[in-house]
């Protein structure tokens, strides 16, 4: 799916399991009808700590033929003018 996208999603969100908000990486899917600037997503991986899951995130997609760009957003609900390209797999 990350490669129909090109692009995957990290923010930090609640996570039943850890009962916590972490840091998670998230594909998109699909994309609302109603409101084309919002996705549906599936979570990949999670962590508490942003630079291991950066790290994991490269081991995951290392071996993608397409190139895939890691985006930075505040939160799953934020504007996508606010998202932040931290590089590209």
């Amino acid at each position: 799916m990350a490669k129909k996208w090109g692009y995957v999603l990290i923010y930090s969100d609640y996570s039943r399991k850890a009962r916590s908000n972490v840091w998670m990486l998230k594909v998109p899917t699909t994309t609302f009808t109603t409101r084309a600037e919002y996705v549906r997503t599936l979570k990949v991986l999670e962590d508490d700590d942003l630079e291991e899951l950066l790290d994991k995130t490269r081991k995951y997609f290392a071996g993608s033929e397409s190139p895939i760009k890691v985006i930075l957003r505040d939160n799953k609900y934020s504007d996508i003018e606010n998202d932040k390209e931290l590089f590209t797999i």
